[in-house]
């Protein structure tokens, strides 16, 4: 047995997935009594779901359920067959049922039987994360204030208090949000595996202070400006930009024809050649994606592309003319056609859901966003407002309304503060959740610059504001 699972740890390590599951399926054949036979059936499970096998992943998941129930890998097949369901969910009634799987965890593995159950605590953490896409921050506060207060602290317990924060947040209690944050900052990790959760912390710190507290004492939310350094040449017409909570950053230059990758320290780490360069942004699920004139690619992972096809009398219509997009919760895509004035919703296969904004003369939507709740910002043009639909598609209104000559680019932070960028006023003003003006920043920026041209804006998770200016030939980074 030890031998097997040694071999196991050696090939996984070289990376041949395929021989590491032949040897765990030979522990769990040779050794079924061992107690460490169900952990070698949920590293099967697990590994065969890694390889696009859902199916013997869940046939891997039956046998550990029905041999080893008790065993407390048991408990992990219910965190397994939530991740296989969520990456197939298509509305918020399977996020319902999977927090029911997940429900069974705490039923069957209590904290009087097993007091230290990882599995217990990582579940809690799933259904909260669940709440919050569901839009129920009550219940989002309760699954994680259950793991800080109820469970052995553990590496989850930081990442609890992070989500915790941000839940205080979103329902606009700012003093105990930026209380949490703190004692996450300041507090030792027990472990590397709390560096990420306390630099998370760190960044949300930093946006409670940029946008609610220091605009609540007079004071300016950005004092300093760096620019992006863009290798040889440097940009040649920066139309877009998209920023990651980490600071990961794209821009997609339309002189060069280029989309750019920086990491969060600001190095070029990738380029790739699109035609037709629109805008980038990017997803939840980790990954940028930018926009040509007909299809969305992905420019630095699997570099695929999707293109789009909407119902038109009794055939299919493709879109030719793409301004923005969005990639929305569900691996919904939400897509501006400006040829037809439309914004539409189409499923994680490209596939036509509903049309969100038709044909209409009094309108001209020019941006779209989706925040960290799911909510798509549509900002129009001809009526100098902002419009939001609810993640289920149900239209809240115009929440934002300005006195812009040009509005042209917007960008919603992980608060649901709202930014807008004038292009012809060279300014971009800033809202918070309630709509209401928080201050404007143009066209003279801290240091003294002046914006010339600006076309596109971003923020990341510490609120540091990106302008992409294309006569100036740079990105502006304001903090």
């Amino acid at each position: 047995m030890l031998r097997l699972l040694e071999r196991a740890d050696q090939l996984q390590g070289r990376g041949d997935e395929v021989a590491t599951l032949r040897v765990f399926e030979d522990v769990v054949r040779q050794f079924p009594r061992d107690e460490r036979a169900p952990v070698a059936l949920l590293r099967l499970a697990e590994g065969r779901w890694g390889l696009g096998n859902a199916d013997g992943a869940l046939l891997a998941v039956g046998q550990l359920r029905e041999e080893y129930g008790n065993s407390p890998s048991a408990a992990g097949t219910y965190l397994l067959e939530a991740r296989l369901r969520l990456a197939e969910a298509e509305g918020p009634e399977d996020l319902r049922d999977v927090r029911a799987t997940l429900s069974r965890v705490p039923a069957l593995f209590d904290r009087n039987a097993y007091p230290d159950s990882t599995w217990r605590h990582a579940s809690a953490m799933r259904r909260g994360r669940i709440a919050l896409s569901l839009g129920d921050l009550d219940l989002a506060a309760a699954e994680f204030l259950a793991i800080v207060e109820d469970e052995t602290r553990s590496g989850t317990t930081t990442d609890a208090q992070v989500e915790l924060a941000n839940v205080f947040a979103l329902q606009e209690q700012w003093t105990s949000a930026a209380e949490i944050l703190q004692r996450v900052v300041e507090r030792a990790p027990l472990g590397d595996g709390e560096a990420p959760a306390r630099e998370r912390a760190r960044r949300r710190l930093s946006l409670l202070h940029r946008s609610v507290f220091r605009p609540l004492v007079g004071q300016n939310p950005w004092t300093t400006v760096r620019r992006v350094q863009a290798p040889g040449r440097g940009f040649r017409d920066p139309i877009g930009v998209a920023v990651a909570d980490d600071g990961r950053l794209v821009v997609a230059d339309e002189g060069s024809d280029l989309a750019l990758a920086f990491d969060p320290a600001g190095a070029l780490v990738a380029t790739t050649a699109t035609d037709d360069l629109r805008l980038p942004w990017w997803a939840p699920d980790g990954e940028a994606y930018v926009l040509g004139r007909r299809t969305v690619q992905q420019p630095f992972g699997e570099s695929r592309s999707v293109v789009f096809d909407i119902p038109d009398d009794d055939e299919l219509d493709r879109l030719e003319d793409l301004r923005a997009g969005a990639r929305a919760p569900f691996g919904h895509w939400i897509m501006l056609d400006t040829d037809r004035r439309q914004v539409v919703r189409f499923d994680r296969h490209g596939g036509y859901l509903e049309t969100l904004i038709d044909r209409r003369g009094d309108m001209e939507i020019v941006d779209v966003e989706v925040d960290v709740r799911g909510r798509i910002w549509m900002l129009d043009r001809e009526n100098k407002r902002v419009l939001r639909v609810a993640s289920d598609g149900t239209a809240e209104g115009p929440v934002v309304s300005g006195q812009w000559r040009r509005p042209e680019a917007l960008t919603v932070d992980a608060l649901g503060n709202v930014y807008v960028l004038d292009r012809d006023r060279k300014t971009v003003d800033v809202f918070g959740p309630d709509g209401i003006s928080k201050g404007t920043v143009g066209p003279r920026l801290p240091d003294g610059t002046e914006l010339r041209s600006p076309r596109d804006i971003g923020v990341d998770g510490a609120g540091l504001l990106y302008v992409a200016d294309r006569d100036a030939d740079t990105v502006f980074i304001l903090e």
